[in-house]
């Protein structure tokens, strides 16, 4: 399985993106906060959870046309896995002293994408998966969303064989509080079109 390594993609959030274009701040279909509880009351970095939404957490592209059985897919594809870690981190992005006051939180996303393609997939050599990632509240308010394009490359003579793409995100926003990390979540999915996602949403329920 042939790996293709993206860039590391760093994402300034919350209040921090005046110097950026705008950003999509739409409502995201299916969206609903699941709080993240420490069971064991053990003390720990309030890394806020990152998770792949269930209604666009698989892409599946159909031939143009009214077909819409298994012959007429293109190419589908799935988040395969997904890891993350959090760190503090001070205003000018250095580390943790007594001199440097703790400002922000950083929250480093990995992330892998395995995409094959269908008997009605047209002969290129290099499929281009739309995804976001999106900071959201617990009221379903998005702070900020970036979408990516994941190029997969699927070499002569590879067929249905599935291929990968892995990517790292930065996310990285301001903190007043420590508690306030737990009043966000990042969540992952891929940017689907209105009719992708009539589909999607027809194979979760």
């Amino acid at each position: 399985m042939g790996w293709r390594r993206g860039g590391v993609h760093v994402v300034f959030g919350i209040g921090m993106l005046a110097a950026v274009s705008a950003c999509d701040t739409s409502e995201i279909p299916g969206y609903e906060f699941i709080e993240s509880m420490d069971l064991l009351g053990i003390p720990d970095l309030p890394c806020p959870n990152v998770r792949v939404l269930a209604v666009g957490g698989d892409y599946t592209r159909f031939h143009f046309g009214p077909g819409r059985d298994l012959t007429d897919i293109e190419v589908e594809a799935e988040f395969s896995k997904v890891d993350y870690s959090c760190i503090l981190v001070g205003a000018d992005g250095a580390g943790i002293s007594p001199q440097i006051p703790v400002t922000d939180m950083m929250i480093k996303v990995n992330l892998e994408i395995s995409a094959w393609r269908g008997p009605a997939a047209p002969p290129i050599l290099v499929e281009q998966i739309p995804y976001f990632v999106a900071i959201v509240d617990r009221f379903g308010k998005v702070a900020d969303k970036r979408v990516f394009t994941a190029e997969i490359p699927f070499p002569g003579g590879v067929g249905h064989t599935p291929q990968a793409y892995k990517d790292e995100i930065q996310l990285r926003f301001p903190l007043q509080q420590m508690g306030d990390a737990f009043d966000f979540e990042t969540v992952i999915a891929f940017q689907l079109t209105p009719e992708q996602l009539e589909y999607a949403r027809g194979r979760v329920e």
